[in-house]
């Protein structure tokens, strides 16, 4: 059974709800379960004792592992949920020769629009699944936590749509996500469990009174009226229960209690704790997850932090445990308890103290590194100058992984004057909107670099030359505009006393530079060469990705000159650093000379497939700069076959589309 961070939360004292359970093994073949409910209706709870039973009953050969994912609004952003669901899938993967071989591709040749990633990462996660011999549950808890217009639903979308039949996926929300689920409903591919089906029966609700009505504090009719006043919701029963534990008498019970009477109820159990017990629980409502590794710094003077979960725990106060993996177990509130104590604790102290808290839980976490935390909680106590400390630090890795989402966040918490001051945030800023901030991208890289310049940083003018040539290449800027980048970028690195220094930077600048000179349509030749020197430096920090995307920008060049002969060899040299679904540029680059070789021995059915294949992969990733060596290739098919109709028409769009790119 998977163990930590991504493992069913352990949950204690529930009611065996066999008629839904019943229900989930006679649909087990289904691939989506969508799992809707109000607020502490007892979602999570239903499956983590669901999954936890049928593991444990389960054969061998029905065996199943399960990865629980506990969302929050970060995942709204698709590549904070791809790499969540990458890390989740690697524990289950565990000594897989095919995932300790699989290295994601960071830096990519694509346009880099949302849509293009989304697509890339999708085939990701698909391609891996699809490797994987067992079955594997995937829950997707709190779902209602992403952004209603979140880029992650895409992905999910995607996922949903091309899931092996070994995969299980259940998603638990207190709405219904912006999804297609009709179609996989109809496909008999999904199904969905509502409030209603969730509700207790008064059976239910009986077994979850078995305690109290045993002890004799409580019969039939008391739990008959419970039910009409809960209406069969959990968190309600759990507040009556709670509230039964100090007073039996029903006579105060409301005749109806929802949702809203959950603040009400929560007051009066709150108020009954001691003032050391709500101190702590009201602060501990600024933490997502409760570490007592974090708390017992937090809290220097509480030294029982973890027998206080324990107990809360135990009473069922609305607090599920995540992981018991390490030295102590990890909890976490359930969300709508959270919110009320957070409610609490804004309508106890001041904004000042409120924001001197958060500095101070953004401090422990700065000490142990954990700095995307670190930075959630600076950004709450407006701590600016350890927020530009933490993005300089991480800034560069998350433009590796294409996380600008987060990073673009992080950079707007900031005051204005301090992003402009600093060439640093500058140029990350600038580097979020990559392409899609079009000629203002061009004008803002320019501004960095003019500041990288007056104080003499290498490195920043490296990188900002790097991206401004790409920038200029997908604006379709005029050669010897790109010229003047590229000769500036060869001056940066000729020194031979800064040869062994920046070598990512380097291979990046140098990589740019033979894009510059191919897809700017420039001297094919010198760009080759400047891709060889990407491969040379990216084979002595042994980065794959940069090694890649070098040799595919080489291979354009040879593809561009029409020595297809040695884009082949090339080809077959690189085979060993890609896979199918994960580096669709190689896919697209292979499929163009294998055309060419097709159209050559007169296969012209194969050379119309791969024709088709690469159309769509280079409208799918945005691939535009093999747009030029398709268009060629497809006039050429064209001629074979004698169409010379079709053939003149795609010639006219490769001449329109190499006007535009400035190439008369």
């Amino acid at each position: 059974m998977l163990t930590g961070k991504y493992a069913i939360p352990q949950v204690l004292d529930v009611v065996e709800r066999d008629r839904l359970f019943s229900f989930l093994d006679q649909n087990r073949q289904k691939r989506v379960f969508l799992i809707i409910g109000q607020a502490a209706q007892g979602k999570s709870t239903l499956i983590a004792s669901y999954l936890s039973r049928t593991f444990n009953k389960s054969s061998k050969q029905d065996h199943a592992q399960t990865v629980w994912l506990h969302l929050g609004k970060s995942e709204s952003d698709h590549t904070k949920l791809f790499y969540m669901l990458f890390n989740a899938f690697s524990k289950v993967a565990g000594n897989s020769e095919y995932f300790k071989n699989l290295k994601i591709p960071q830096t990519t040749l694509g346009v880099g629009g949302v849509g293009e990633d989304i697509a890339r990462y999708s085939e990701v996660l698909i391609s891996f699944l699809n490797t994987m011999d067992q079955k594997i549950n995937i829950v997707m808890d709190d779902l209602d936590s992403i952004d209603e217009n979140a880029s992650s639903f895409s992905l999910i979308q995607n996922i949903i749509r091309d899931i092996p039949t070994h995969i299980s996926l259940f998603l638990l929300s207190r709405q219904m996500p912006l999804l297609s689920i009709a179609k996989l409903k109809m496909d008999k591919r999904a199904i969905v469990l509502n409030n209603e089906d969730l509700k207790f029966t008064l059976d239910e609700t009986e077994m979850f009174f078995t305690e109290l009505k045993q002890q004799g504090k409580i019969d039939l009719s008391q739990i008959k009226k419970i039910q009409a006043a809960t209406e069969g919701w959990a968190g309600g029963l759990t507040l009556v229960s709670e509230s039964m534990r100090r007073s039996p008498d029903l006579t105060k019970l409301p005749d109806h209690i929802a949702t809203d009477a959950f603040s009400f109820f929560s007051e009066e159990i709150y108020s009954s704790l001691s003032s050391h017990i709500k101190d702590f629980l009201m602060k501990t409502s600024l933490f997502e997850v409760l570490d007592p590794e974090v708390l017992k710094e937090f809290f220097k003077d509480v030294p029982d932090t973890v027998q206080i979960l324990k107990e809360l725990e135990k009473r069922n106060l609305f607090i599920h445990r995540l992981d018991s993996s390490g030295e102590w177990p990890v909890f976490r509130y359930n969300k709508l308890f959270r919110t009320f104590l957070k409610r609490v604790l804004l309508r106890n102290i001041s904004k000042e103290q409120f924001k001197k808290l958060n500095i101070e839980a953004g401090r422990i976490f700065q000490e142990k590194e954990k700095y995307e935390q670190a930075v959630t909680y600076y950004i709450e106590g407006h701590l600016y100058t350890e927020i530009g400390r933490i993005i300089k630090i991480l800034g560069t890795d998350f433009v590796i992984k294409g996380r600008y989402d987060d990073l673009e966040k992080w950079i707007a918490s900031l005051p204005n004057e301090m992003i402009w001051q600093d060439p640093w945030l500058i140029f990350y800023l600038t580097v979020t909107r990559r392409i899609k901030g079009g000629v203002q991208n061009i004008n803002d890289f320019k501004i960095a670099l003019s500041l990288f310049e007056k104080v003499n940083d290498i490195r920043g003018q490296i990188l900002c030359i790097a991206y401004l040539i790409e920038a200029k290449v997908f604006m379709r800027k005029r050669f010897h505009m790109i010229l003047s980048l590229i000769n500036k970028g060869e001056k940066l690195l000729n020194p031979i006393d800064r040869q062994l220094l920046f070598t990512w930077a380097r291979a990046l600048l140098w990589q740019q530079i033979g894009f510059g000179y191919i897809a700017g349509n420039g001297d094919i030749l010198r760009g080759i060469s400047a891709c060889q020197n990407a491969i040379v430096l990216a084979g002595k920090i042994n980065n794959t990705d940069l090694k890649l995307n070098a040799s595919i920008v080489m291979i354009l060049g040879h593809v561009q000159a029409g020595d297809f002969t040695n884009a082949q060899i090339f080809l077959s040299k690189i085979q060993d650093l890609t896979k199918e679904g994960i580096h669709p540029e190689y896919r697209a680059l292979k499929n163009l000379v294998k055309i060419d070789f097709a159209m050559k021995q007169g296969e012209f059915e194969l050379s119309e497939s791969l024709l088709l294949k690469s159309e769509t992969d280079i409208e799918k990733f945005g691939f535009l700069f093999l747009y030029p060596g398709f268009l060629e290739a497809k006039s050429m098919y064209f001629i074979y076959t004698k169409n010379y109709k079709d053939a003149h028409r795609t010639a006219d769009y490769l001449s329109d589309f190499s006007t535009l790119e400035g190439n008369d």
